[in-house]
C-alpha cells in the first residue's frame, strides 16, 4: 500500500530474441534499483522545462509568453504527460522511449528514437535551432506510439489508464502529435503559414533563407542517415 492505495507491480515486457539473450537481460535488469522518488521527479520535470539559458528569449516576448505557455500545457504538456505516465507505467523497461518506439513500430524507429536522445545534447550544446526539432521529433514517434499500443496491448495490465477511455486516447495522441509537428514546421521554416516568412529568421539572417536551413536540416538528415545505415548494417550482421 502506497498512501492509503494498492500499487501493482507490473513485469517489463521482454524485447530479448531467445531464451539465453533473455537470461542474460534478466540478470543485468536484477541489478536495478529505483533510486528517484516523486520529490526528485518533480525537481527533474522544473528543471527539464525552465532552462536557464532560455528564460532570456522566452521574457524578451513580453507578457504574450504566459498566455502561450498555458497553450502549450494544455495542448502538448498535459497531453504528453498522460502518454508519457501511461507508457511508463504499463512498460517499465530500461530504455524508456527506445523500448515504446520498438514495440509500437518496430526496431528501426525505436533505434532512431534512441539516436536522437544521444545526439541532441551536443548539438543544443552548439546552440543550434535543430536540437530543439530533434527532440519533437522523437515526439512525433512516441505519441502515436502511445495510441499504437494501447491498440495492440489492449490486454496489458496498465497500473496507470489516461482517462476518457479510447475517445480520450486518440484526443490525447491528436493533440501531443499535432503540437509536436506544428512546432517542428516551424522551427524548420520560421515565418511558416506568414506572409513574409524571411522576416521571422532570426537576427543575422535576413534574406539567407539557405544559410539558415542548412546547418538545421544538415542534422536532422545526418540523424536519420546515420540510423538507416546502422539498421541495415546490424541486420546484415
Amino acid at each position: 500500500m502506497e498512501g492509503g492505495a494498492a500499487v501493482t507491480t507490473v513485469r517489463p515486457v521482454e524485447l530479448a530474441p531467445d531464451a539465453v539473450a533473455t537470461q542474460r537481460s534478466l540478470v543485468e535488469r536484477s541489478k536495478l534499483r529505483s533510486e528517484l522518488g516523486r520529490l526528485d521527479a518533480i525537481c527533474l520535470l522544473i528543471a527539464t522545462i525552465v532552462v536557464l539559458d532560455t528564460l532570456g528569449a522566452v521574457a524578451k516576448s513580453g507578457a504574450q509568453t504566459l498566455v502561450w505557455l498555458a497553450v502549450e500545457a494544455v495542448l502538448f504538456f498535459v497531453p504528453a504527460g498522460l502518454v508519457i505516465a501511461e507508457l511508463g507505467a504499463a512498460f517499465p523497461n530500461q530504455g524508456g522511449p527506445y523500448v515504446w518506439a520498438r514495440l509500437a513500430f518496430g526496431r528501426y524507429t525505436g533505434s532512431l528514437v534512441s539516436l536522437i536522445y544521444i545526439v541532441e545534447t551536443p548539438i543544443w550544446v552548439g546552440g543550434s535551432a535543430a536540437s530543439i526539432a530533434l527532440i519533437v521529433l522523437a515526439y512525433l514517434l512516441i505519441d502515436p506510439a502511445f495510441m499504437a499500443l494501447r491498440l495492440r496491448r489492449a490486454d496489458l495490465e496498465r497500473p496507470f489508464l489516461a482517462p476518457g477511455g479510447r475517445t480520450g486516447a486518440w484526443l490525447i495522441t491528436v493533440l501531443a502529435t499535432g503540437w509536436s509537428l506544428l512546432v517542428t514546421a516551424c522551427l524548420l521554416w520560421p515565418g511558416l503559414g506568414t506572409a513574409d516568412p524571411d522576416a521571422s529568421l532570426p537576427a543575422g539572417f535576413e534574406g539567407q533563407r539557405l544559410q539558415f536551413e542548412l546547418p538545421v536540416l544538415a542534422p536532422l538528415a545526418a540523424v536519420v542517415a546515420a540510423c538507416t545505415v546502422f539498421h541495415l548494417t546490424s541486420r546484415r550482421a
